[in-house]
């Protein structure tokens, strides 16, 4: 018998007292992902509530479903958004193509989409840069 893999992630949350939005975030890959929490914390000091996902081995097609059971968390949350940096955000759309009734939207930072998302209503953002400082 083989043993079975379980992939179990942490999270850190960054809570504002009052929010009614939420933010789902995969890091890109082989990236720490502890390296966006001045990112998280720049959005939770705009009351948005942040939930920053550590994936295995810095990689996030490793759990693509790891945002599954972090709303149920934060039923005051009325508005879901999920994204990512990189490859944390292809994943992202990737999951939110199977579930595209439970978010307002997907944020993508220097990524793009693995899915077809323009038959739904959901609210895309893409950025990126191309200037060196």
């Amino acid at each position: 018998m083989y043993p079975v893999l379980q992939l179990q992630h942490l999270t850190i949350v960054f809570e504002p007292e009052v929010a009614t939005k939420g933010f789902i975030f995969y890091p890109g890959g082989k990236v720490e992902y502890t390296a966006y929490i001045p990112l998280m914390q720049a959005c939770a000091e705009q009351g948005i509530l942040c939930v920053l996902v550590e994936m295995p081995f810095n990689l996030a097609v490793f759990d693509i479903n790891a945002a599954e059971g972090i709303q149920e968390q934060y039923p005051e949350i009325e508005e879901w958004y999920i994204g990512g940096h990189s490859l944390g955000g292809s994943m992202a759309a990737s999951y939110l193509a199977d579930n595209t009734e439970d978010y307002e939207g997907l944020i993508l930072l220097g990524s793009y989409s693995t899915a077809d998302l323009s038959d739904t209503d959901l609210d895309v953002i893409s950025l990126f840069g191309s200037e060196v400082w």
